[in-house]
């Protein structure tokens, strides 16, 4: 398919979902469909549509591509690396395949030891001849934004100045946060419109529920890589943990990525305002919710407040704070 037809279908998939692209979206459109191929870094805050527009361009690609999220590649990558005996090359052959377009969606840095493996996997990727697309949240001068890890982060934004072409979708109007003043959801073409293809984008309830007492709850245990996890339940394809559970004890991004893979039905319970927990404790919900939403799963929260009050704006929160939030206020509200 031409770059003409191209935009063309991703405006019809606009205009279906009951909305125009706007000056942003259209200019990262053009850069998507530039002639020569582009890697292309498609930036700006959050609920602006940027994942939906790189979602609705990629279902126009001709194979062999693949789509990623962020959390997922790391998972992937990390695993690849042990596999093939620490050998970086090897585990970036073995991922890649035959594939010619690689999308990253949500990609964001805040470990130093990411930074690390990241800034030599784009190397790698490059040379190998794939076309390399990315949604985020942060410009590329912004990442890995901790002063302290500056000498990390230099390099890794050099190598993303130089390996992409930087497009900004910075409309005024987060969509996901539309209808919801009175807690209402927003609408189902508006979900898709933010949310990526219609299969993705974080589904279910925020209940106000009372505290559960864990020792009268009954428990589960899971089993990940030689380490044992309690749970709630976890039955079928559903799981259901207490905060405490998943958010105050040792949980990776990537053990929430292989328990997603099994399970696509979540409740959380006693979820307390932000204010009452820990840093690590709201970086792994945080961590929960962006897994969650790009697999499309459904997400029930029973927390002891509403979620209108769960941020207060004194708590020092976790990254991509506004991103969860913005994806949070795609739950129904429920009493």
């Amino acid at each position: 398919m031409g770059p003409r037809r191209v935009r063309r279908a991703v405006e019809r998939a606009a205009a279906a979902a009951g909305f125009e692209l706007d000056q942003g979206q259209r200019s990262a459109l053009a850069r998507l469909t530039a002639s020569g191929a582009p890697n292309v870094y498609v930036h700006g805050p959050v609920g602006r549509g940027k994942s939906w527009l790189v979602d609705t361009w990629f279902a126009t690609m001709p194979a062999p591509k693949r789509r990623v999220h962020f959390h997922g590649f790391l998972t992937e990558l990390q695993r690849a690396i042990v596999a093939n005996v620490c050998d970086t090359d090897a585990a970036i052959d073995a991922l890649l395949g035959d594939i010619r377009l690689l999308v990253f969606d949500e990609f964001h840095v805040h470990d130093p030891a990411d930074a690390l493996l990241l800034t030599r996997s784009l190397g790698l990727i490059g040379r190998r001849g794939v076309r390399v697309v990315v949604t985020s949240n942060y410009a590329p001068d912004g990442l890995l934004p901790d002063p302290v890890f500056e000498h990390v982060a230099l390099p890794l934004r050099a190598a993303v100045a130089g390996a992409f072409e930087a497009a900004e979708v910075a409309g005024a109007q987060d969509y996901r946060r539309m209808g919801t003043a009175d807690g209402n959801p927003v609408s189902d073409s508006t979900r898709s419109a933010v949310s990526g293809t219609s299969s993705r984008g974080l589904r279910g309830v925020w209940r106000i529920s009372e505290s559960v007492d864990l020792a009268e709850a009954p428990a589960a245990v899971l089993e990940l890589g030689g380490r044992r996890f309690e749970a709630l339940e976890a039955d079928g394809s559903s799981i259901r943990f207490h905060w405490t559970q998943l958010c105050e004890a040792p949980v990776a991004a990537s053990d929430i990525v292989a328990w997603a893979d099994r399970f696509d039905h979540w409740t959380l319970l006693g979820v307390p305002p932000l204010a009452r927990t820990t840093l690590a404790a709201r970086q792994r919900f945080a961590n929960l919710v962006d897994v969650l939403s790009d697999r499309g799963h459904e997400l029930v929260v029973h927390a002891t407040v509403s979620r209108q009050r769960f941020v207060d704006e004194e708590t020092a929160s976790p990254h991509d704070v506004e991103r969860m939030l913005s994806r949070l206020a795609l739950l129904d509200a429920a009493g």
